[in-house]
């Protein structure tokens, strides 16, 4: 059951970027569109081309939460090749859902997208990178109270 809800969860965030980043974009040109207008005129009815356009941010969702599971694998200890290997997993859907949803207008919109999504992935994983770091200093220095505590007994 909690694997279930993950993927629920997982495909929720998905609609829910997706349908932000929509509003985000519909506002900066100054018309609301649920999607990219040639995306949507290539359905019969609006309300297809927004069912499609969900299923897609709910899919995207999906194998971009299930990406994460990279780290959890001991296939591959070098951080290195697990952070490219995630960063690959992480893009190709994005990349993938964009084509499929005409979001690329031209090769120089495809280049934004691909600079805009890895600045983003940097910082967070910079961002990531700290936190644990704390994390393991934290614990270090808990371990290490602990073992003077137990000597001075």
């Amino acid at each position: 059951m909690r694997t279930f809800q993950k993927l629920v969860i997982y495909m929720l965030l998905g609609i829910g970027a997706g349908n932000l980043l929509n509003l985000i974009f519909s506002m900066a040109y100054g018309e609301f569109s649920p999607g990219k207008p040639i995306f949507i005129e290539s359905f019969s009815s609006v309300n297809t081309a927004v069912l499609v356009e969900t299923i897609v941010f709910a899919i995207l969702g999906l194998l971009q939460g299930l990406a994460s599971n990279i780290f959890q694998s001991k296939l591959n200890d070098n951080i290195r090749i697990t952070f490219i290997a995630h960063y690959c997993l992480i893009l190709l859907p994005l990349v993938l859902a964009g084509y499929y949803l005409k979001w690329f207008s031209s090769f120089t919109a495809f280049l934004s997208m691909i600079l805009l999504a890895s600045i983003i992935y940097v910082v967070i994983g910079v961002v990531k990178y700290f936190s644990i770091r704390k994390s393991i200093r934290e614990i270090n220095e808990k371990l290490l109270n602990y073992k003077i505590g137990r000597a001075v007994q």
